[in-house]
């Protein structure tokens, strides 16, 4: 009887970020990251030094259970208290580059026009399980 793999989640480690621009102009930033994976949404804690670089050494767990997933939309965002929070930069992290197991690289991050905006350092590994009894596998 032949089992099919499948990957139900990712933990993500937000190793650390360079060259990120400041959220806002006259204000420190207050800089947290999103991951978006199909209609999971998962947010890391807010920088509340001022510090871009603050939210380094988080870790996400990112389920994938709900549904095809093909990317996850990593966003840093600057928390705003009196208005909605501002877009700062964003990198996608194709799926199919976690199914051989866990992955440490830089991702290039890009503003809302495209431009490159910073750099991105994640450590990501896969929760697999088998689709028959979600018995671990082991790498």
């Amino acid at each position: 009887m032949s089992r099919q793999l499948h990957l139900d989640g990712v933990r993500v480690t937000i190793v650390e970020a360079r060259k990120l621009p400041s959220g806002d102009w006259l204000s420190k930033s207050d800089p947290y990251v999103q991951i978006t994976a199909g209609a999971t949404v998962v947010k890391s804690a807010v920088a509340k030094s001022g510090k871009v670089f603050d939210f380094k050494n988080q870790v996400l767990d990112v389920d994938l259970a709900q549904g095809t997933v093909h990317h996850l939309e990593v966003a840093i965002y600057d928390h705003d208290r009196f208005s909605s929070d501002d877009l700062i930069s964003v990198a996608t992290v194709p799926i199919d580059l976690l199914m051989r197991g866990a992955i440490d690289q830089w991702f290039e991050l890009k503003d809302a026009k495209g431009e490159p905006a910073g750099e991105l350092r994640l450590a990501i590994c896969n929760m697999k399980s088998m689709s028959a009894g979600k018995v671990p596998v082991r790498a």
